[in-house]
């Protein structure tokens, strides 16, 4: 039986938060897990029924016995509470939730312990399912030792995750100040295209920090699970891809910066070409670590269409969002299948084209929804 105190936690911190992240849970926990236990077998239809079930048995084994994989799922174990905390610290702090300060506390900590470790559990649902789906195929087929380290480690953080939000529920609403960042850059110039940069690393430094951290998940395991693929074009050019689908919330976030607080620069002298340019000059700067791994990894020639096909995907997101931005369903819609669709593409050896075909697109897309009355949104 259910605590009081825990029924209300469950339906103001977890149902928000699956609420908020629905998308999100949705794509990474589904999609792409989906491709990279599929991935090696799309382009082998000459193989037998048996030999694709043996193949995709090798690769689940090898996630669940690889240092490297659990390694990985460490850090987006990491990654994935470090998001959990910043919605459910955020969300505490919120006026309809601070009798949380009076009520929650007149209870004894370790009551308020175990209900914020049941929270935390129900939060990390997704995590914890692919735990116990590798202690069940560990069981079976004798690899215990990373399994049962992951589920160790899932549980040391949940209750850490606990600790921590009893500790803040407890602890005196303190005032804020400001950041180094403000307080380091407050005289510098700042041109256009540096503000939403601002922005993000000042308001959503988590949300930058787990991008990133996503990223070289995505750089290091694809570069691991497509070590053996036919051509270095392609298994460039997926990386490349999921480069791109992991920086969607922050090109999400931009655009809401641009329609709450740069909505005048639309009265400047500017034509739609420079601010389109203007645009493309901050996504390459979000992305600069992943654009300068390009180079060093890359001969000058794939490094370059690597750097285009990164921008002309970033910038096709960001131009879709001035047709869709009141239906953020849809945009997760048209991420999902512009994401399948790039991806047979680069399969079908198509990378080449998508290079152009993507800058021509966002470009056609930007130029005529930018001063469109639909492209804003009601914050």
């Amino acid at each position: 039986m259910l605590s009081p105190l825990t029924r209300i936690l469950i339906k103001i911190f977890v149902i928000g938060f699956y609420q908020v992240h629905s998308g999100m849970l949705t794509f990474f926990f589904v999609t792409i897990f989906l491709y990279c236990v599929f991935i090696n077998v799309l382009n082998r239809t000459h193989l037998s029924h048996e030999q694709i079930v043996l193949h995709n048995l090798k690769v689940v084994l090898a996630f669940i016995s690889s240092p490297i994989i659990a390694l990985l799922v460490c850090i987006m174990l990491l990654a994935y509470t470090i998001k959990s905390w910043k919605y459910v610290l955020g969300q505490i702090l919120l006026p309809n939730n601070l009798f949380l300060f009076y009520s929650g506390t007149s209870i004894h900590k370790v009551d308020q312990f175990k209900s914020w470790f049941l929270v935390q559990v129900m939060i990390s649902l997704p995590i914890m399912g692919y735990v116990l789906f590798s202690l069940v195929i560990g069981f079976f087929f004798g690899h215990y030792a990373i399994p049962l380290v992951m589920l160790w480690s899932i549980l040391l953080v949940v209750s850490t995750s606990a600790w921590i939000y009893v500790k803040y529920s407890n602890r005196l609403i303190e005032a804020t100040t400001n950041s180094i960042l403000l307080r380091v850059t407050g005289n510098w110039v700042k041109p256009l295209f540096t503000l939403v940069l601002y922005h993000i690393f000042y308001r959503l430094s988590i949300s930058l920090i787990i991008t990133k951290i996503l990223s070289a998940t995505i750089i290091v395991g694809g570069l691991y699970l497509l070590a053996d693929s036919h051509g270095k074009v392609d298994v460039a050019g997926i990386i490349t891809l999921g480069i791109a689908v992991a920086h969607t919330f922050l090109i999400y976030q931009s655009y809401r910066f641009e329609n709450s607080y740069l909505l005048f620069s639309r009265n400047f002298p500017h034509g739609r070409s420079k601010v389109y340019f203007s645009w493309a000059m901050t996504y390459l700067v979000l992305t600069l670590p992943e654009n300068i791994w390009f180079f060093a990894n890359f001969h000058p020639g794939l490094a370059i269409a690597l750097l285009f096909f990164n921008l002309g995907a970033g910038m096709l997101f960001h131009s879709l969002l001035y047709r869709v931005a009141r239906d953020m369903r849809k945009l997760l819609y048209w991420i999902f299948g512009l994401f399948n669709l790039f991806f047979f593409m680069i399969l079908l050896d198509m990378f080449w084209v998508l290079v152009p075909l993507n800058l021509f697109v966002s470009y056609t897309i930007f130029y005529g929804s930018y001063y469109r009355q639909g492209s804003l949104i009601r914050l």
